[in-house]
């Protein structure tokens, strides 16, 4: 969500711009063919193989100013495929990668790194109803208290 928030409220300072998300269980080459889509409106071509699409990225979009948020990711390989890098994207660019891995970030030496405060248990509650009733609290009583439970759980 914070992520989200940062895509929609900078997007439109950046020529390029791609948010990606469930990266570490979306297909590579349909993740490959939508940041080149993003960052090129239209694509001229689609790619059809993981190194094809890697090949595609360095060499189209390095020199495009890019806001690049790559969501839900924890391994290099999948960084790698898609052509991450400090200088995979022109100068000014910024890459925001969100990963429940802390450790990952530490191996790819990042600027910065955010840790969100945790969430009260109101908080979440909130969150939880929204995202799964798209209202802040159900009408449904029975299903307030399973939603205050599951929070309870979760912790």
């Amino acid at each position: 969500a914070v992520a989200k928030a940062i895509f929609n409220k900078f997007h439109q300072r950046f020529e390029g711009k791609s948010f990606l998300s469930k990266v570490r269980e979306g297909d590579t080459v349909k993740l490959q063919n939508q940041l080149l889509c993003d960052m090129l409106k239209p694509a001229k071509k689609e790619v059809r193989s993981i190194a094809e699409g890697t090949k595609e990225i360095k060499n189209r979009l390095s020199s495009i100013r890019a806001l690049v948020i790559i969501d839900d990711v924890d391994c290099q390989k999948k960084l790698d495929e898609l052509a991450i890098k400090r200088d995979s994207f022109g100068l000014g660019s910024r890459i925001i990668i969100t990963t429940t891995n802390a450790h990952f970030l530490r191996i790819l030496e990042v600027d910065d790194t955010y840790f969100p405060p945790a969430m009260s248990n109101e908080e979440a509650l909130q969150l939880l109803c929204c995202r799964a009733f798209t209202e802040r609290h159900p009408s449904d009583e029975e299903y307030l208290e399973l939603s205050r439970k599951v929070v309870e759980y979760c912790g």
